[in-house]
């Protein structure tokens, strides 16, 4: 990284872009995200989560700015939301990863942002400490939505997409409270990321509980 606003050209042209927009779930349209979670850019969100490196922000906010700003369903949805961390987490980090990148955002893109419609509604554990049908129980009514949402264009920002787990826990509170579609955005995408948000491992169970 050049400085706290920008990134080099050099590092810029070495992130691993994603071609097309990434198969939606259940509950989301489509997963949009403009780099996989590898090389520098991997390390950059690492240390901004985890090293308080709280500059990289910016970064974070102008690159998903530009990817953004020309996607009509991005630009015309009713509201982005952050998914909300726990309150350990939030006191481990002392912020809100992705909420942060979203008030950067701010400056950049005119979007209807909102901190007030979702709602975590338990601690949970940390996510890449699970793997599979773990990770699905550990997020599975995690989330609450507060406030009308009916009928409307929801997108919900996250930093990195692996097995869609908790981005499919947001998007189903969202839908079940009555939004018309949600569009999962997020910071990177893991390059060999499970299909698995949770429908056939809960499929898999159901059957074996009868």
């Amino acid at each position: 990284m050049a400085n706290r606003l920008c990134i080099c050209k050099s590092c810029y042209n070495k992130l691993y872009r994603i071609p097309i927009p990434s198969q939606g779930t259940k509950h989301t349209k489509y997963v949009l995200s403009p780099f996989y979670y590898k090389g520098g850019y991997r390390e950059a969100i690492l240390k901004y989560k985890f090293s308080g490196s709280h500059a990289y922000a910016l970064v974070f906010a102008k690159l998903m700015s530009d990817f953004i700003k020309d996607i009509d369903d991005i630009c015309t949805a009713d509201m982005i939301v952050a998914v909300p961390i726990s309150q350990e987490r939030l006191n481990e980090r002392g912020f809100n990863q992705t909420q942060l990148i979203l008030d950067c955002m701010k400056d950049e893109l005119s979007l209807n942002y909102r901190q007030d419609v979702l709602i975590r509604s338990k601690d949970t554990e940390h996510q890449s400490r699970l793997s599979g049908y773990e990770r699905f129980k550990n997020v599975k009514d995690a989330f609450l939505v507060s406030g009308d949402v009916k009928n409307m264009r929801i997108v919900v920002f996250d930093d990195v997409y692996t097995t869609g787990n908790t981005m499919e826990a947001c998007a189903k509170a969202l839908i079940d409270a009555g939004a018309k579609e949600v569009i999962a955005l997020t910071l990177a995408e893991v390059v060999q990321k499970s299909n698995d948000t949770g429908a056939e491992v809960i499929l898999y169970h159901s059957k074996k509980e009868k």
